[in-house]
């Protein structure tokens, strides 16, 4: 059973001390935001239903797929996740995060990660653990207020990997290494910027030939637009936004072909609803978002 937990760790590990780290600070920020905005919304629960449109009226389906608990007092948020695999995230805050736990169906505690700051205020460490146990630490270092460098440590002070950063002097991040436990680069991450500090492109290289290239571009309004991305020069992504008022439209084609339409509608700066459309499978769905005080 050891032998598993270990063997699951490292494939986590793996995974994890791979990924990259300007996105997982960004999903972050983006998460701390949405928090922010529904602990600010006056609400205490949030509910979506799935209704299937696809069929006629009287056959319609609708489903719960997820519900936000907001709880004040005790500076907690909790997401429920409905469909399979079902999941609860419960999220304590301080002023900023200070845990997350993830529980499966059986209300077993799946997943936890611990935050804590340095006197600034920036993250210092994540602890992250696999179900109660400890799996690796993520360890962030500053100098002059800048990241310079995160390290994955496991639960026995093994060094996995770290990463490097550069900035420019308006913060923008411009390099991202990720090394490997023995000095020995693997990844290189590289961001430019217009005039306007907006991200333009975005590199990936994995040794010196394979290369992934991220273009993003913006309307006049400073509205992200489009997300192509190419790797030896074939598309193998692309996003594109429009905006009616305050309502956005997301195409996304995973291929050069339409592969999946989503439609925002906002009602007194909260989303009231996502209509999806698959155009691979020609099915449709809304989820609608129920506000409760």
């Amino acid at each position: 059973m050891k032998n598993l937990f270990l063997a699951i760790i490292l494939i986590i590990s793996f995974s994890v001390s791979n990924a990259q780290i300007k996105m997982m600070i960004d999903t972050e920020k983006n998460e701390r935001e949405k928090i922010d905005r529904f602990m600010s919304s006056g609400y205490s629960k949030i509910v979506v239903t799935r209704i299937d449109t696809d069929e006629i009226e009287w056959q319609q389906d609708s489903s719960k797929v997820m519900s936000v608990n907001i709880d004040k007092g005790n500076n907690t948020y909790t997401e429920i996740n409905y469909s399979q695999p079902y999941s609860k995230t419960v999220i304590k805050l301080d002023n900023s995060i200070v845990s997350r736990e993830i529980y499966n169906e059986k209300g077993q505690i799946a997943g936890k990660t611990l935050y804590y700051y340095n006197d600034a205020g920036d993250l210092a460490k994540r602890e992250l653990y696999f179900g109660d146990m400890k799996a690796f630490d993520e360890i962030y270092e500053y100098e002059g207020g800048k990241l310079i460098k995160m390290k994955y440590v496991m639960s026995d002070g093994t060094l996995v990997s770290y990463s490097t950063f550069k900035f420019d002097n308006t913060n923008n991040l411009l390099e991202e290494i990720k090394y490997n436990a023995d000095d020995h680069a693997e990844y290189t991450y590289e961001y430019s910027y217009d005039k306007k500090s907006r991200l333009k492109q975005e590199r990936i290289l994995i040794g010196k030939d394979n290369v992934t290239v991220t273009d993003y571009s913006y309307n006049n309004n400073n509205k992200l637009t489009e997300i192509l991305t190419t790797s030896k020069e074939k598309q193998t992504s692309d996003i594109k936004y429009t905006y009616q008022g305050v309502n956005i439209s997301e195409e996304i084609y995973d291929t050069p072909e339409l592969k999946t339409k989503k439609s925002y509608s906002y009602n007194d700066g909260l989303l009231s609803q996502i209509k999806f459309v698959d155009i691979t499978e020609t099915n449709s769905y809304i989820w609608v978002y129920e506000y409760i005080k």
